[in-house]
């Protein structure tokens, strides 16, 4: 198995902050690399992560840049305590940082993201004109309020619950949404929902985001995000990935949805895939045994993103 690269540490600055952030290079490089930036989902991540992903780039001859989210690793701050236009601005200097990289060619840096970071890296190509490409993976074309809405349903329909509980969970939730939109305490909401998590219909709530004052706060502070304005302003050329089986993004209306605004943008360098039994984060079938087991990707899943990237900046 590939080594992963050559590594190197290093840190960019937004506002009065240090990102932490590494930079992986290939062993056997020409003078001038193309690059990737990667931006993550939701939760807490850092600059060690996505191995598997960094790997198939640099095997591909990309400078890929991973870092901290504010809080994680080694870098200041509280993810939960931003906006997502913090996070864009991270995905920009992160931007900036890799392009001005003695290795690699300013010209042709890219951007990866995947779930959250699928609202973060339209803003940010559609605020940064040199962004070469882009690849979304299970991008919601929804806002986040609507798409934990969509993944509520979804999931009660994959456990067999009936339709009528169903429905009277998304009435559930929606109440819920209105006492966030309307200023109700983040700690207020957690304390309510440890006394009702465990009774129908709050059971099938994710716990992840509603016992967590901070994490209550940052989905009340993003949820009324609107999608369409940047993606309707992205000229770079995107590609676009979908597990058949994710149950926590709608896929067949965040696909249509965001190469509607892409096409009503006159983008027409738009490329869409969707694999078969693969879930929200690209995995097929359960984890592999022993230690270190991990979840398998979907096959072919590196390779087109590869190939396809390979050839924008060709």
């Amino acid at each position: 198995m590939s080594d992963g690269g050559v590594a190197t540490e290093t840190a960019f600055a937004v506002d009065d902050r240090l990102v932490a952030a590494v930079v992986r290079l290939p062993h056997s490089r020409p003078s001038s690399l193309p690059g990737i930036v990667l931006v993550d989902g939701s939760g807490s991540s850092e600059r060690y992560e996505f191995a598997q992903l960094s790997r198939w780039f640099i095997e591909a001859g990309f400078a890929v840049l991973t870092h901290d989210k504010a809080g994680c690793g080694v870098t200041p701050g509280d993810w939960r305590g931003q906006t997502l236009g913090d996070r864009v601005a991270e995905a920009r200097a992160a931007l900036d940082a890799l392009r001005a990289h003695e290795a690699v060619d300013s010209d042709k840096v890219g951007l990866w993201a995947i779930s959250q970071g699928g609202w973060v890296a339209p803003m940010a190509a559609a605020e940064d004109p040199m962004v070469a490409f882009m690849i979304l993976v299970s991008a919601p074309g929804v806002s986040p309020f609507e798409q934990e809405a969509a993944s509520l349903q979804q999931r009660m329909r994959q456990t067999g619950e009936p339709e009528k509980l169903i429905e009277e969970a998304s009435s559930a939730y929606w109440e819920l949404v209105e006492r966030l939109r309307g200023g109700e305490s983040p700690n207020a909401i957690a304390a309510w929902f440890e006394s009702v998590r465990n009774n129908p219909p709050y059971e099938h709530f994710l716990p992840g985001i509603f016992s967590n004052p901070a994490v209550i706060s940052f989905f009340a502070r993003i949820g009324d995000h609107d999608p369409i304005p940047s993606m309707r302003k992205v000229k770079c050329p995107v590609l676009l990935i979908y597990g058949e089986g994710d149950t926590l993004v709608p896929v067949v209306r965040s696909r249509e949805i965001l190469v509607r605004q892409l096409y009503a943008a006159d983008n027409l360098n738009v490329t869409v895939e969707t694999f078969e039994g693969a879930d929200h984060n690209l995995h097929v079938g359960p984890p592999s045994t022993g230690p270190g087991g991990s979840h398998p990707l979907a096959p072919g899943y590196g390779q087109l993103m590869t190939t396809w990237a390979t050839a924008q900046i060709s």
